[in-house]
């Protein structure tokens, strides 16, 4: 009994350490491989590290790089934009100067012209004055024949009758009182009976026609159905009319679309206009014709037709065009029209016009047609807070222009 207990005891020591042996054997298993997870895990978390420091540093230096290339891109820009600005500095300083000789050129073409037209003018008067003469001698060496062929005392001929031309506005022709007494034609020498029209001496029958829109025979080239129209009762009508006779030119056509201007019509004085500027390639040139040989009154109503028919306004508008020709007729006719008094629309394209090269060069024009009685209202314009700054010192310059224009010419005629 007491072996078997031994054996036993023996048997459980055995199967102890064994158990025990077992158990240090697998607590060394579980340290070396935790051992071994905590190394791995170690390795992952390196790596990691690693990555991200890799990716890190990747970033950085994508981020200097597109800094880098943003600041070349900056660079060139800048470059590109200071050449840009010196370029259109150099186009804007061009243009300036081509339009300050354009404006040197128009200014001595307009002096050339006026001081051509005086001299003209000045002939015109003295040839004038020459032919009244003429004719005044011609009318008392007539009536002289006719008094004394008719036995009349020679201080009676002072007291002959004449006959008085009126125009009956609402016919358009010529008509005479039936109670007039017969009288003697001082320029031809011949008798005329009351009621019937005998044809003025050649200069003396323009002069009356120009003082009213008469209208009388047809004896021009003129078609006679077209000149119908011109008689015609409508105002519509003579306005086509008009149209018609600016392609055919000429100075009957010329002297027909003048008369027109003292129309009762707006529609037929705007039609006369249109037909004025078609008349010629030369525009200024038929209002320059029309204006020196209007009376103030016509002058005014052709002023006042290029503003109303639109003319003035596309004028205004090719006064800054690419088309040297178009901006030299735009300048011409808007000068003829501020010498003719109308400068309404002129002073409205200052005001409002969208394009400031538009508004400095009405002002110029209107500084160069040298009317004192542009003065206030430039004033006016000068103190409004709404015009653009190159724009006021531009009618400043004007006004000061304008002013000692003025008290030259004052101190000239002293």
């Amino acid at each position: 009994m007491a072996e078997e207990a031994r054996m036993r005891a023996e048997e459980e020591r055995w199967q102890k350490a064994e158990a025990e042996e077992r158990l240090r054997a697998e607590e060394s298993l579980r340290q070396e491989q935790e051992a071994q997870l905590r190394a791995q895990q170690e390795a992952l978390r390196l790596a990691e590290e690693n990555r991200l420091r890799a990716e890190e540093e990747s970033r950085r230096r994508a981020e200097e790089q597109a800094r880098l290339q943003a600041e070349q891109e900056a660079r060139l820009r800048a470059a590109e934009e200071s050449r840009r600005q010196v370029e259109e500095q150099a186009r804007l300083q061009a243009e300036q100067e081509a339009r300050l000789r354009a404006e040197e050129e128009f200014r001595r073409q307009a002096e050339e012209q006026a001081r051509l037209q005086a001299e003209q003018e000045a002939q015109q008067r003295a040839e004038e004055e020459s032919r009244r003469h003429a004719e005044e001698e011609a009318r008392l060496k007539a009536e002289r024949k006719i008094a004394e062929e008719a036995g009349l005392r020679a201080e009676q001929q002072d007291q002959a009758p004449w006959f008085d031309i009126r125009v009956d506005h609402r016919k358009g022709e010529k008509t005479f009182h039936a109670d007039e007494p017969i009288a003697m034609s001082a320029a031809a020498g011949e008798t005329v009976a009351s009621g019937q029209v005998q044809e003025p001496v050649e200069g003396i029958a323009d002069a009356q026609v120009e003082k009213t829109p008469a209208r009388i025979a047809n004896d021009s080239s003129i078609p006679p159905d077209v000149f119908k129209r011109l008689n015609s009762s409508e105002s519509r009508e003579r306005a086509a009319a008009l149209a018609e006779l600016a392609p055919m030119g000429g100075n009957d056509v010329f002297s027909y679309v003048s008369r027109a201007f003292d129309d009762d019509s707006a529609d037929v004085r705007n039609a006369a206009a249109h037909a004025l500027y078609e008349m010629q390639q030369d525009r200024a040139a038929s209002f320059t014709r029309a204006l020196r040989e209007g009376s103030p009154e016509r002058r005014r109503r052709i002023g006042a037709a290029l503003a109303a028919s639109g003319l003035a306004n596309n004028a205004i508008s090719n006064l800054t065009g690419e088309s040297r020709e178009k901006t030299y007729d735009a300048f011409s006719l808007l000068f003829l029209m501020a010498k003719a008094g109308e400068v309404q629309p002129l002073m409205q394209a200052i005001e409002e016009h969208a394009n400031i090269e538009v508004r400095l060069a009405v002002v110029k024009l209107l500084a160069l047609s040298g009317q004192v009685e542009i003065v206030p209202a430039f004033r006016r314009l000068a103190v409004r807070g709404s015009l653009p700054s190159e724009v006021r010192s531009a009618v400043m310059e004007a006004i000061y222009q304008i002013s000692s224009q003025s008290r030259e010419s004052a101190h000239s005629a002293a």
